[in-house]
């Protein structure tokens, strides 16, 4: 039974940090796991949230904004689910970027394995918008080592217009304390530091950024390095949709498919648990790593936090 306490805290905290760092938030679309457990029986979850900075993959592409996502998800008790997420960003025009729908299943496969799998498509608010990255795919694995630690991988596939790879490992340590009789209704609190080591291609951290332009658009118009870095990838994907041969001038427009490291994000995710709500606040610490030496950003440190509120209705 203690085992299986983990195992679902650690898919609530491992699937709901919303880390764009490591994030679909996250980087991934996945929503949170439900705080019943997924085998008892069915619920629906309705969550808020706030981000500070919206980082995909370490990196912001010049632009320093807060984001949004709230969410709508269904939990059946065999563990498949369905979701539907919305993605507000405070820069961006229109601010609300996009809309995500999901389906997937969470499953304890024994009392050290989990496994989950999902398939997303977005839809871009702005019609005259290419979504170069419509849909995407995931597979996520975790085992518990022991009674505090686990480890966890997962890789995401993203495709559509064009491809895109990110794969993610994690080594998270668990404490959780459940509460006694509580005036306020508390139930448990649980805190689930994570390391998490992102790799992937350039363009992975495209499935939710994507400037309005178009192959015809001059890069020379653009007003920061960054965005004329998410020019020439957007350029390049789509002469290569149209069966173009692309033409190169830098090391670094020709090395745009390169996968490595990415990032490395230090995460510390505290949730607490009430009766028919769940709070969360998580802080983030990613340090950017160039995937190749002429790739256009910079690597200082970054620090985020995530505050989330969800309603469980049962």
């Amino acid at each position: 039974m203690g085992n299986r306490i983990r195992l679902l805290s650690l898919l609530v905290v491992l699937l709901s940090t919303v880390s764009w760092a490591s994030p679909f938030p996250a980087d991934s679309l996945q929503p949170s796991a439900p705080a019943s457990g997924s085998a008892t029986r069915a619920e629906i979850n309705v969550r808020v949230n706030y981000t500070s900075r919206a980082v995909f993959s370490g990196r912001e592409f010049g632009v320093r904004e807060w984001m949004s996502t709230p969410s709508i998800t269904y939990y059946a008790k065999s563990g498949f689910y369905a979701d539907v997420s919305g993605y507000y960003f405070s820069q961006s025009l229109p601010h609300y970027e996009l809309t995500a729908l999901s389906a997937g299943y969470l499953g304890i496969v024994s009392s050290r394995v989990t496994l989950s799998g999902e398939l997303s498509r977005t839809f871009l608010s702005k019609a005259s918008q290419q979504n170069l990255l419509p849909y995407s795919g995931n597979l996520s694995m975790n085992y518990l080592i022991s009674p505090v630690f686990s480890v966890n991988t997962d890789y995401y596939l993203m495709f559509g217009n064009a491809t895109a790879h990110r794969v993610r490992f994690s080594l998270s340590a668990f404490a959780s304390k459940k509460m006694g009789e509580s005036s306020v209704g508390l139930k448990r609190i649980s805190c689930i530091p994570a390391l998490t080591a992102i790799f992937g291609t350039e363009t992975s951290a495209y499935n939710l950024l994507q400037p309005a332009i178009t192959a015809t658009t001059s890069v020379t118009a653009a007003t920061t390095a960054a965005e004329r870095r998410l020019l020439r990838i957007q350029q390049r994907l789509q002469a290569k949709k149209n069966g173009a041969t692309t033409v190169t001038t830098t090391a670094a427009e020709a090395s745009t498919d390169a996968f490595g490291l990415m990032a490395i994000d230090l995460s510390v995710p505290v949730r607490a648990t009430f009766t028919g709500f769940r709070l969360g606040l998580t802080n983030h610490l990613v340090k950017p790593v160039k995937i190749y030496a002429d790739e256009d950003m910079p690597t200082n440190p970054i620090y985020y936090a995530d505050l989330s509120l969800t309603w469980l209705i049962r």
